[in-house]
């Protein structure tokens, strides 16, 4: 279903929100041979923010899918857009859990296992809602996406809401409520908002933005990881890169908006980098099975500069195949090294 469905024959009202829908797309420099056109990756623009307000009878899943009395998804508002036929209806066996009054969703799908995802698919969803607040109903309850680890807690803490008011998801959960208030997705699957960036840096007003740190994001382990990891720390490291493991920053904000420039395998340890100040720039190590363009939006939502290096995939999946990648991958690292040197 579609909101224009939704707001025809299903009781819902359409709150516009005066956020822009305009992209930005920065300059894409290769490093090494393989190239990748982002461009076929994309659109030119993205649908029109706001905030669909569902009648009593709807429900929402964990993953942020809101359901009809009938058991359709309104699925223009989920990650998936309207590829309906991508999309897996959440368990209907699932019993709901009751919530009186107004509720309003910051769920997204996986939003419960990925920090790119929780960050900002789904809390970057408040930023309508500051948009729309004199013109919204009174929200009771705010659902917002569990945690995965306790460093993430912070995140929700930070849009000020009283924790009486939020509701944690489990993403196999289920809610109704007497009113259901669900934002649009901010831009569309793997291409984040233009006014992302800004929502959150305002909630970080004093970082440095100076640019003077040469970071490389390490990728050691888990799916996608860079196989000849030692060998690329090894050199970046002579080149005055402090290697980081994303998994035991302190305040990942304050680091990458002193970042000069940020190298890093493609996963959401380089979702940071919208922090980063507009002279950076990031180097996005991209496994050539898994050519996606999440970091590439990102740089352009964020102002920053973007270069990035193909490296092989030690695995191919069949043609047509959908999904992510399970295979490491392999960086030249002359190829590497040469490419750091012209963005110097």
């Amino acid at each position: 279903m579609t909101i224009d469905v939704a707001t025809s024959g299903q009781g819902a009202i359409w709150h516009p929100s005066s956020l822009s829908a305009e992209v930005h797309r920065p300059q894409s420099h290769r490093i090494g041979t393989q190239e990748v056109s982002w461009h076929e990756y994309l659109t030119d623009d993205h649908p029109q923010p706001g905030v669909i307000e569902l009648p009593s009878g709807w429900q929402l899943s964990g993953q942020g899918w809101p359901i009809d009395p009938e058991g359709r998804v309104l699925i223009s508002t989920t990650w998936f857009g309207n590829e309906s036929k991508r999309a897996n209806p959440p368990p209907l066996q699932v019993a709901p859990i009751s919530l009186h009054g107004t509720a309003f969703s910051l769920l997204s799908d996986f939003s419960q296992v990925n920090y790119y995802h929780f960050l900002i698919d789904a809390l970057g969803r408040f930023a309508i809602y500051e948009d729309l607040r004199g013109a919204l109903p009174q929200i009771d309850y705010f659902i917002c996406p569990r945690p995965f680890s306790e460093r993430l807690r912070p995140w929700i803490d930070a849009l000020g809401l009283p924790a009486s008011r939020v509701i944690l998801a489990g993403e196999d959960e289920r809610f109704e409520c007497d009113r259901l208030l669900v934002p649009t997705f901010p831009g569309r699957k793997r291409d984040m908002a233009a006014w992302i960036p800004q929502f959150w840096r305002a909630r970080r007003p004093n970082l440095p933005m100076e640019g003077k740190r040469r970071i490389y994001v390490a990728r050691r382990t888990g799916v996608r990881s860079v196989k000849n990891s030692d060998d690329v720390e090894e050199r970046l490291s002579r080149e005055g890169f402090e290697i980081v493991d994303p998994a035991k920053v302190l305040d990942a904000p304050a680091l990458f908006s002193e970042a000069s420039i940020v190298v890093g395998a493609h996963g959401a340890g380089l979702t940071d980098c919208i922090f980063c100040p507009p002279t950076a720039t990031l180097v996005e190590l991209v496994p050539s099975d898994h050519v996606f363009p999440y970091y590439y939006g990102l740089a352009g939502a964020a102002r920053i500069k973007y270069a990035y290096l193909v490296g092989n995939s030690l695995g191919r999946r069949r043609k047509g195949a959908w999904g992510p990648s399970p295979f490491d991958f392999e960086i030249d690292v002359g190829h590497l090294l040469g490419g750091l040197k012209d963005r110097q």
